[in-house]
């Protein structure tokens, strides 16, 4: 048996790969729950309802709910018709440094030209 470990040393050597590779593991997934909070908290995403009514258009913003799509009727507004028609999430204010959030501009740009289509089939005027 010359140049062999002694069987000893290499389940000792074993059980230390399966702590190392255990500790890694555990660490990474902390990391990642961080990450997905941090994500969390980054951005708003709101929905904006315009409401028809006299050939008139008015906007209302809220938080998104769960099932909100573009086009949507909604009952959300006072005397007039009303439809989501812009979805988009917003960043929080950094903090120390006051700028505002920034719109997701892609997406809303794509989105109002969607919504500017819509309204135009609805015959209502931009205000």
């Amino acid at each position: 048996m010359a140049g062999q470990a002694p069987e000893w040393m290499q389940s000792l050597i074993l059980l230390i790969l399966l702590a190392a590779a255990v500790y890694m593991m555990l660490k990474q997934a902390k990391e990642m729950k961080e990450m997905q909070e941090k994500l969390k908290r980054k951005s708003q995403v709101f929905t904006v309802i315009e409401c028809i009514g006299d050939g008139k258009v008015t906007r209302k913003k809220r938080p998104y709910r769960d099932g909100d799509y573009v086009g949507k009727p909604v009952d959300e507004c006072d005397t007039s018709k009303g439809y989501i028609t812009l979805i988009y999430s917003e960043a929080p204010e950094e903090e120390g440094k006051g700028k505002k959030g920034k719109t997701t501009s892609i997406i809303s740009r794509i989105v109002s030209l969607t919504r500017y289509s819509f309204l135009n089939s609805m015959g209502a005027s931009r205000t």
